[in-house]
């Protein structure tokens, strides 16, 4: 399975380049880890996008991504599983900062980031099909496109016609799909 990454990030109008509180991993395609049931290494990829409002959800963004994208995160129960550590090295990053009374009373909240990872698995057919499978918390989309047109998006299938619920709850896809080795 041969893999191009390109990744793009913006930050929010107004913001400056360093304000951004999106994340992804990895950072090349080369960095992915993982091993596959057929002994081929599945590729992994994640986004997360911090919530502008809470403090320091750009560090919880890349600490979701890079999780998910290392393979630490299997599944809906391996993102809870992994959650108490992330947890702690969150705090121990945010907790050597010198902050201001106000902000440190906004630090008690937390902070908050959507998620959305994808791994690919090779599986070694004639027809070189392979699968998919995607996790979502929160409202981050994967679109899959072939030939210029949409084939499948996850976690929604046609956009909400007003914000989605902000939720908690992982989601997860597994989609099969043939591809042709390029």
């Amino acid at each position: 399975m041969r893999i191009r990454l390109e990744a793009v990030s913006l930050q929010k109008a107004g913001n400056q380049p360093s304000e951004n509180e999106d994340a992804y991993a990895p950072e090349s395609a080369g960095a992915s880890r993982g091993a596959g049931a057929s002994g081929v290494a599945p590729f992994l990829a994640a986004v997360a996008d911090g919530a502008t409002e809470s403090l320091f959800s750009g560090h919880w963004a890349r600490l979701l991504a890079g999780a998910f994208a290392r393979g630490e995160v299997p599944d809906a129960q391996g993102l809870l599983a992994v959650l108490p550590e992330l947890q702690r090295q969150w705090h121990a990053h945010v907790g050597a900062k010198p902050l201001p009374w106000y902000a440190e009373e906004k630090l008690r909240e937390g902070a908050f980031a959507t998620l959305l990872g994808v791994r690919l698995s090779e599986q070694p057919t004639v027809d070189c099909s392979g699968t998919w499978e995607a996790l979502a918390v929160g409202d981050s989309c994967l679109f899959q496109l072939r030939r210029g047109g949409l084939l499948r998006s996850f976690p929604w299938s046609s956009p909400p016609r007003s914000a989605p619920p902000r939720s908690s709850s992982p989601r997860m896809c597994t989609r099969t799909d043939a591809w042709a080795h390029r």
